[in-house]
């Protein structure tokens, strides 16, 4: 299995905590702070796995298609690296993200709230 299968399956592990039609990217940031849509890209080369996740709020009939405050998730390389079991690691992930979505507000104008993920954090 590559990095790059089973972050794919980390954003399906997490998918159920947010509302239905949210919309979840995953890029990879290298080195050089280059951000690449790992979509796209095969295969997976390094550098930190970068999660973005937004989604619209509905609470606003002036701004009909207001949307949430963008989560970022940001996972270490060395994280991705360490990983030794890759279901286990996406399950910490998924407890990670319960416990800062119990506190986090869709709906505050501050336009981004990251969540940095590391080694410690998944094995």
């Amino acid at each position: 299995m590559t990095v790059k299968s089973f972050v794919k399956e980390w954003v399906e592990v997490i998918r159920p905590l947010f509302p239905t039609k949210s919309i979840i990217k995953f890029k990879v940031e290298k080195y050089i702070g280059v951000i690449v849509d790992t979509n796209e890209v095969e295969p997976y080369e390094g550098g930190d796995v970068i999660f973005e996740i937004h989604w619209k709020l509905g609470n606003d009939k002036k701004r009909l298609n207001k949307r949430s405050r963008l989560i970022q998730i940001r996972i270490e390389e060395v994280a991705i690296d360490d990983c030794v079991d890759s279901n286990e690691a996406g399950l910490k992930l998924k407890e990670i993200i319960e416990v800062k979505l119990s506190t986090f507000d869709p709906d505050v104008d501050s336009p981004i709230e990251e969540w940095e993920i590391s080694t410690s954090d998944l094995n």
